[in-house]
Order: structure tokens, then sequence, then C-alpha cells
């Protein structure tokens, strides 16, 4: 199930942050939250699990905003 059904299923409004905890599935998750994308979270958080998560991002709209132990957290360029 995406992020978009289980938002639209509950009646949720977007969330202001995204926390994403996979083994390589963030691409996949990321493109199942197209019409979330639409009104940006103003944070996406990813968990270490790959490299090249900095070149990823941007093409969600995101830029790297700041990393920790746990892995990397990204700004929505819409919110400013």
């Amino acid at each position: 199930m995406t992020v978009d059904a289980v938002l639209a299923e509950h009646g949720l409004p977007t969330p202001r942050l995204v926390s994403i905890t996979t083994n390589g599935a963030e691409v996949p998750i990321l493109e199942g939250m197209s019409k979330t994308l639409e009104t940006p979270p103003e944070y996406i958080s990813l968990a270490i699990t790959r490299d090249g998560y900095t070149d990823l991002m941007p093409r969600f709209g995101y830029e790297y905003f700041a990393d920790d132990d746990r892995g990397f957290t990204f700004k929505s360029k819409a919110s400013g």
C-alpha cells in the first residue's frame, strides 16, 4: 500500500515529516507518494541503507538538510 493510499484511506492531511526506514525500497516508496508530494511534507528522513541519497532527493523536490548516525533528513525546496 502506498503512502498516498494510506493517507487517503484514513482522511489524513500531508504530514510535516515522513520517515522512511527500509532496506533499499526508498525509491518505490517515494514514487508511491506522488499525490502527497504535490503538497509536500516539509521533511523526509531516510535511514542509511544505501548511497546516493543526496543525488536522489532533488528528483523529488528535496535538498539535503542534516544527518546523524541514523540517516539523512531532506527539506522540501517548496517549503522555503
